[in-house]
């Protein structure tokens, strides 16, 4: 009898969520639409200012919309996305500020990646960070792919910014590194 009841509430509580998650995805969708009906609307510069100057749209929040909604919602994202772009175009300057940041977040994860592979603490590398850059590497990627995806009308800012011979290189120089570190680390859990 009190299983049925831990999983009544287990259910409740995932519809629930589901629920949230469906009502906050709608919520943003109305936000990026200028338009409600011929009658009542705001012009589209007018909207692109109040959406940017209000920060109810910006970069990282796009990438966690992408992330959280890509499954099953990608043709209203990229209508969404794009709306926004369109009526905003500053975001394309957004957009470029966030690959150049990002860049260089990548070279400082390269580098303190080849630093925990020389030596970390006492030989052994230091299991707390090498588990952050796996999250935010799985992460970064799983965001950017789904983002760019959606969002095909930004591939050019990611084109011109030189992105992909550079996450090549990340891929080529520090994946190796990054992969050798987690083999130390199981067979020291093994051990």
């Amino acid at each position: 009898m009190m299983t049925f009841g831990i999983r009544n509430v287990t259910l409740k509580s995932s519809q629930l969520e589901k629920d949230v998650h469906k009502r906050v995805f709608l919520v943003y969708l109305r936000m990026s639409t200028h338009k409600e009906t011929s009658e009542c609307f705001m012009h589209g510069d007018a909207f692109g200012d109040v959406v940017y100057s209000n920060y109810l749209f910006d970069i990282p929040k796009m990438l966690d919309l992408c992330q959280l909604y890509s499954q099953g919602n990608k043709k209203l994202l990229k209508k969404m996305l794009a709306n926004v772009f369109e009526k905003q175009p500053k975001y394309y300057k957004d957009i470029k500020a966030s690959i150049s940041a990002l860049l260089k977040v990548l070279q400082s994860v390269s580098r303190d990646i080849s630093l925990l592979s020389e030596g970390g603490i006492n030989g052994l590398p230091d299991e707390e960070k090498i588990c952050d850059y796996v999250l935010f590497l799985s992460d970064t990627a799983s965001s950017l792919y789904t983002f760019i995806e959606i969002g095909s009308f930004v591939q050019q800012s990611f084109c011109e910014a030189n992105v992909i011979p550079i996450l090549i290189s990340f891929y080529e120089d520090t994946y190796p590194l990054l992969q050798s570190l987690v083999k130390k680390l199981t067979f020291r859990h093994c051990s």
